[in-house]
């Protein structure tokens, strides 16, 4: 038995544990598997309808006002160098 690396080539396993790849499939794979425990085993009775809307008008709200008003404020209050100075 080879390593994941070699079974799967440098390629591939390069491009599934590259970080933007690696965390969506992480994120899928936790969606995946608490979709299936909550039909299995519910937490409590939902109408999921009234509870998409409101989660949805949320999120429109955060993109809309939160993010705008914290990107601004990112950029007014805290002033950093991308690349700090080299000191000698």
């Amino acid at each position: 038995m080879g390593t994941i690396k070699e079974i799967l080539g440098k390629e591939l396993f390069e491009f599934i544990f590259s970080p933007a790849v690696f965390f969506n499939l992480l994120f899928l794979g936790r969606a995946i598997f608490f979709t299936a425990l909550e039909i299995i085993w519910p937490a409590r009775k939902l109408s999921y309808l009234p509870a998409i809307w409101r989660d949805f008008v949320a999120y429109v709200f955060f993109r809309c006002v939160v993010l705008p008003i914290a990107i601004y404020l990112n950029s007014i209050v805290i002033d950093y160098d991308l690349v700090p100075a080299v000191r000698s």
